[in-house]
C-alpha cells in the first residue's frame, strides 16, 4: 500500500536533525532561554539574507504584524488597508491595535492585493498598507508605492494639517527565499514582518516571528515594544508586551538557514514540474489552473495552490488517495464573523470571494520526489478522466 504523500514535511535528514538536537542541548544547558546571543545571531544572519539594515526577532509572525502597527502610533479612529484573501492574522492585527481593516479586491490571476483597488480605498484616516505576499510570491510593491506616491502629491495641495505619510507593510510570512525584481522578499517595504510556524519555508519547532525595516529608529522600538516597552531593565518607555524570541526557536532556525537556499531550489523544481503537466502539455488545463506567476517574481512556492473544477470532490478524492491537501482560504476574511461589525457584504469582493470556493494547496516540501509529484499528478488526472 502507498504511503501517504503529505502537504508539508518537517521531518529533518539525519545529519540536519543530530545538528539541531545539538544546538537545541547547548541551549538548555546554556540556562539562556529567553533572547540571548543565538536570537541575536539570528537576527544578524537574516537580516543578511534579506539584504536590510535592521532585523528583530519577535515571538511569532502575528506578533510582527501587530508590533509593526504599534510602532507607527496606529490605533483608534486609524483605517489600515489590506486583502481580504490572506491569513486571519494580516488583518486581526489591524483590529487589535484598534484600528479599522478595510480590505480591497485582489487580483483574478495571481490573488495578491491589487494596487489600483488600493487607491481607490484611500482616505484621510488611511495610515497604513499591509500588503500580502501570497502562497510565497511577493506582491507588486513598486506599484502600490506609485499610487502612495500620487495620493501623497494629492495631499500636499490639500490645507495644512490634512496630508499624511502612510506606511507600506510587507506581510512576508508566506514569502521568505522569494524576489522580486531581484530585490528579496522582507526587503520590499519600510516594515517586513516574517513568520517562523513550522510550515514555513524556514520553520522553527513551535511559534517565531520577525521585523525587518532600515531604520534604526523604529528596529530600537521595535526591540522595546517586545520587551514591556523597555530596552532597560525596569525602566519601560512604552507600553509594550511580551513579544521575545525563545533561544530554542533561534537555534533551530539558524541551522535550517543554511539550507533554505536549496529548498527553495527544490521548491521551484517542483512548481515547474506541476506546471508542466497542468498547463503546458496537457487537457488538464480545463480542470486545473495554477496561481499565475506574476512577472519578475520568483516564488518561493510556500504553498503550491491552483485553482480546481470540482474542487472539494478533487479533495476528497486526493484524501482518499492518502495526498494530504487543503483549502487556502475557504472563506474570505470581509465574511468573517469577527469581522461582521466592519459591516462588509457577499458580493463586495467577488474575486476573493471566487477564490474561496476554488483554491486548493496540493503537496510542496523540499522532500517530495519525483514519484511523489508524478503520483499527485497521476491521481489528479484519475478524477477528471475516469
Amino acid at each position: 500500500m502507498s504511503e501517504a504523500i503529505r502537504l508539508h514535511d518537517l521531518s529533518c535528514d539525519a545529519t540536519l536533525q543530530a545538528a539541531i538536537e545539538r544546538a537545541a542541548i547547548a541551549v538548555l544547558r546554556s540556562g539562556q532561554y529567553i533572547q540571548g546571543p543565538k536570537v541575536s545571531e539570528l537576527e544578524q544572519d537574516l537580516g543578511h539574507f534579506c539584504k536590510v539594515k535592521h532585523a528583530v526577532a519577535v515571538s511569532s509572525g502575528s506578533d510582527a504584524l501587530y508590533l509593526s502597527l504599534q510602532a507607527l502610533g496606529i490605533g483608534s479612529g486609524d483605517e489600515v488597508i489590506t486583502s481580504p484573501f490572506t491569513f486571519f492574522a494580516s488583518a486581526s492585527a489591524i483590529a487589535r491595535v484598534g484600528a479599522r481593516p478595510v480590505f480591497v479586491d485582489v487580483d483574478a490571476a495571481s490573488l495578491l492585493i491589487k494596487a489600483s483597488e488600493i487607491a481607490k480605498a484611500i482616505n484621510t484616516k488611511t495610515k497604513a498598507i499591509i500588503a500580502v505576499d501570497l502562497y510565497g510570491q511577493c506582491a507588486a510593491y513598486e506599484e502600490i508605492d506609485s499610487q502612495l506616491n500620487e495620493h501623497s502629491s494629492d495631499t500636499e495641495k490639500k490645507p495644512k494639517g490634512q496630508s499624511q505619510k502612510i506606511a507600506l507593510i510587507e506581510d512576508a510570512a508566506q514569502s521568505l527565499g522569494a524576489q522580486r525584481k531581484g530585490k528579496m522578499a522582507g526587503s520590499l517595504a519600510s516594515i517586513s514582518c516574517l513568520s517562523f510556524y513550522p510550515t514555513k519555508t524556514l520553520g522553527g519547532v513551535g511559534e517565531g516571528g520577525m521585523l525587518l525595516c532600515e531604520n534604526a529608529e523604529l528596529a530600537e522600538q521595535f526591540r522595546s515594544l517586545r520587551n514591556q516597552g523597555s530596552l532597560e531593565r525596569y525602566n519601560h518607555q512604552h507600553l509594550g508586551g511580551n513579544h521575545r524570541m525563545d533561544a530554542i526557536q533561534a537555534v533551530v532556525l539558524l541551522e535550517k538557514l543554511k539550507y533554505l537556499p536549496g529548498w527553495i531550489a527544490k521548491r521551484q523544481a517542483i512548481a515547474e514540474s506541476y506546471a508542466k503537466a497542468f498547463v503546458s502539455e496537457s487537457s488538464l488545463a480545463e480542470f486545473i489552473n495554477p496561481i499565475e506567476l506574476v512577472t519578475e517574481n520568483q516564488s518561493a512556492y510556500a504553498l503550491y495552490v491552483v485553482r480546481a473544477k470540482q474542487r472539494d470532490q478533487l479533495m476528497k478524492h486526493l484524501r482518499e488517495n492518502k495526498i494530504e491537501c487543503e483549502i487556502h482560504y475557504p472563506k474570505a476574511l470581509h465574511l468573517q464573523k469577527a469581522f461582521g461589525n466592519l459591516g462588509y457584504q457577499m458580493g463586495d469582493f467577488p474575486v476573493a470571494e471566487g477564490a474561496s470556493s476554488e483554491v486548493l494547496a496540493l503537496p510542496m516540501h523540499p522532500n517530495l520526489s519525483e514519484n511523489d509529484v508524478e503520483r499527485v499528478i497521476q491521481t489528479i488526472k484519475a478524477f477528471y478522466f475516469t
